[in-house]
């Protein structure tokens, strides 16, 4: 059985938001999946309509020829991947079989609506989908019953039918390498992202991101936790392997770790960059941690290694919402974490949030401190984004404030706004930056955000939504030229 596996395009039913593209990068899930399949002798192929727009995917899912066609499914990108599945189904004959994967159909329930709603999925694999997926080619050529792969959910005579789950890969080195060969790394489409904004500088960046573990111990209020709590991590033999494979194959340099938590722990990082450092490999690599454990002995070592730059998640910089949230960290920790690294020479990020449950202006300026203490390299700064299967989903469901229903019809994840309106949040937002931008002495930039958040607190107080304005002005091709120069990325 032929198996087409498909990153499904940003919009299918039009639409073309540029500004995504900027920071795209090679789909880690469906690399496995394929590179798994290939090596049981499945003839596999993968279509990447990500940077598609949707005339040109449309013209290309229309010539697919397939047994099986597996789409991905991301919560707030799920619409897309429904509708490239119904797309393939209408379109496409004879008709193959559908198979969704990925986060978003793995949440509980969502595999049973998903099924019941849409006739045009004939299957779901729940978590991870390397042996699951082949389990099913072989059930579909009747080397197998459908009953016996786990993980999968399905329809029996218009009925649906969960099969239990499938346990955790327990050993990731078993499974071979990612395979990348159908995407171009030159595309990269933003030219300077190199998968974590250390690098903006640089004109052309291509690199590649790397997953060395799966799980993360730890239960953060605001995370959907995929992989589980069960982490399993792949040797540092084999992520080298993988590293110098894709130098050989692609000629990738830089290198993004994208593990939920990548320093669980510190003595395969020891390891790890031993052998880079032993193998004189020729690198550059930027992952995300926690901000412990970490002492200054791994930060220098992971420096000779390469390493140029950490993102910490760091959330808030109040204790008190730190501990509501369940980071299990406390601002002593946090400020240790960003001194070592710069005392390593390692560029830093700080990851944070307005708008968790509990948010204060209170908190807000206890974040503000905290930036001027860290003093990072860099910020990343968002709203919270209501996952499904986080603690903050599932509490606004059992208040009556979410129902799962909502996926169905609304193709982006919410932000939280049971406590502060967006434009607050927004608002609180401009607040961070300004802190940032005063300790890095950014003085433009500064600028900017002062004008943003004056504008904000004056539609705040006449209570006029900022969306509603930003629309009516956005008719004039030079209004949204020039409102295109006061975005801000951190």
């Amino acid at each position: 059985m032929r198996v087409l596996l498909i990153r499904p395009p940003k919009y299918l039913n039009g639409g073309l938001d540029t500004d995504t593209f900027n920071y795209a990068q090679p789909p880690v899930g469906i690399a496995s999946i394929s590179a798994f399949l290939r090596s049981k002798g499945v003839d596999t192929e993968v279509l990447d309509l990500y940077f598609e727009g949707a005339g040109a995917a449309k013209q290309k899912l229309r010539n697919i020829s397939a047994g099986l066609v597996g789409v991905t499914c991301i919560s707030g990108e799920h619409q897309n991947a429904l509708d490239t599945a119904q797309f393939v189904k209408d379109n496409v004959k004879p008709a193959p079989f559908v198979v969704l994967g990925g986060p978003h159909v793995t949440v509980t329930k969502f595999d049973e609506l998903i099924l019941n709603s849409y006739p045009f999925v004939d299957f779901i694999i729940r978590e991870e989908g390397e042996i699951s997926n082949f389990e099913l080619i072989e059930a579909l050529e009747g080397k197998r019953d459908l009953d016996s792969v786990k993980g999968l959910s399905f329809r029996r005579n218009g009925r649906y039918t969960y099969n239990p789950d499938r346990p955790m890969l327990s050993n990731l080195d078993a499974l071979p390498l990612p395979d990348y060969s159908f995407y171009d790394f030159s595309k990269n489409i933003g030219g300077n992202y190199d998968g974590h904004f250390f690098f903006r500088d640089v004109k052309s960046f291509k690199f590649a991101p790397i997953v060395s573990s799966r799980g993360c111990p730890n239960r953060c209020q605001f995370c959907s936790l995929f992989w589980g709590n069960n982490v399993r991590m792949r040797s540092a033999e084999n992520v080298v392997e993988e590293i110098m494979a894709l130098m050989r194959q692609f000629g990738i340099r830089h290198f993004s770790f994208f593990d939920d938590c990548f320093n669980i722990s510190l003595e395969r990082i020891e390891k790890f960059c031993q052998l880079v450092i032993e193998r004189r490999l020729n690198i550059s690599w930027t992952a995300m941690m926690r901000v412990k454990p970490v002492n200054s002995e791994i930060l220098k070592t992971m420096n000779r290694a390469g390493c140029r730059g950490l993102c910490f998640g760091v959330e808030s910089g109040s204790n008190r919402l730190l501990k509501s949230i369940k980071k299990n960290i406390d601002t002593n920790e946090i400020t240790r974490a960003f001194s070592l690294a710069r005392e390593a020479g390692i560029m830093s990020k700080m990851l944070l949030m307005v708008g968790n449950m509990g948010e204060t202006a209170q908190s807000i300026k206890e974040s503000q401190l905290l930036i001027r203490r860290c003093k990072p390299t860099t910020v990343g700064i968002s709203p919270l984004v209501v996952l499904p299967n986080s603690d903050v989903y599932n509490s606004l469901l059992a208040k009556g404030k979410m129902d799962d229903t909502y996926w169905f019809t609304h193709s982006r994840a919410p932000i939280y706004t049971e406590e502060h309106s967006y434009d607050v949040l927004r608002y609180y937002r401009f607040k961070l930056l300004g802190s940032f931008y005063v300790s890095t002495k950014g003085f433009f930039k500064l600028l900017k955000v002062f004008i943003l958040k004056f504008v904000f607190l004056i539609l705040i107080k006449m209570r006029i939504e900022a969306d509603s304005v930003k629309a009516g002005l956005h008719k004039y091709p030079w209004m949204r030229s020039l409102l295109g120069r006061f975005r801000t990325v951190d």
